[in-house]
């Protein structure tokens, strides 16, 4: 059986939506993922929960989730991470054990795909980061072990820690690795708040959510 372990990131929010992400991925395999949680998190109540003495930021909870896994669960074969704002496809975790890996040198497979760059396919879509495949939304993905040991050793160091997804592109590209999403999304991002990139290329944060095709189930040769 293929061991890939979880971790969920979690921040306070005007909407608490990490009891329903959590019954999400309970239902996609992961009943216990590991619940790193920034001061005042609603996450008190949950069990396996590691909580962080100050805000990191999206970039700074993913790398401390991930050295969190590599410290608790070092024979992993590839590790989960998920944001406290999504939900996922059933049976997600048993279909994954098919799909390591889709291509050469993967630096993660995103299993979200926005509505943008969705091209209406049926499978992964692999390259490393460029201007024509760009890393949206570092929300929902899986990484080999190699890789979060490698981003953890030597992480980017961005004075904008924000922009998780920007910065795992950066990190890809120094490397060679390929960013591997799949069409459809297997997850949907029920988030109020998203981050966009305007016609300048900067970041800018909206309420406005622009909702793509999403799978809601998957079936594994297994099941």
């Amino acid at each position: 059986m293929i061991n890939i372990p979880a971790a969920v990131t979690t921040a306070p929010r005007e909407i608490d939506y990490l009891s329903d992400t959590l019954a999400s991925l309970s239902s996609a395999g992961w009943p216990d993922p590991v619940i790193v949680a920034e001061p005042e998190s609603p996450a008190h109540k949950y069990r396996n929960v590691r909580h962080t003495s100050k805000r990191h930021g999206p970039w700074g909870s993913f790398l401390r989730a991930l050295r969190i896994l590599l410290d608790e669960q070092p024979a992993a074969d590839a590790y989960a991470f998920f944001q406290d704002d999504i939900l996922i496809s059933e049976n997600c975790k048993a279909w994954l054990a098919d799909q390591l890996w889709p291509a050469d040198n993967v630096g993660a497979l995103s299993l979200y795909t926005c509505e943008r760059q969705d091209a209406g396919g049926d499978g992964w879509v692999c390259g490393v980061p460029s201007k024509e495949h760009k890393v949206y939304g570092l929300l929902a993905v899986v990484l080999p072990i190699s890789v979060a040991r490698l981003l953890t050793l030597n992480p980017l160091r961005p004075a904008e820690r924000n922009r998780a997804d920007v910065i795992f592109g950066e990190f890809c590209l120094r490397e060679g690795l390929s960013w591997c999403r799949h069409e459809p999304s297997l997850v949907r991002h029920v988030g109020e708040v998203s981050a966009r990139h305007t016609r300048n290329g900067e970041m800018a944060w909206t309420n406005a959510r622009h909702e793509g095709r999403w799978r809601d189930r998957v079936r594994s040769a297994h099941t």
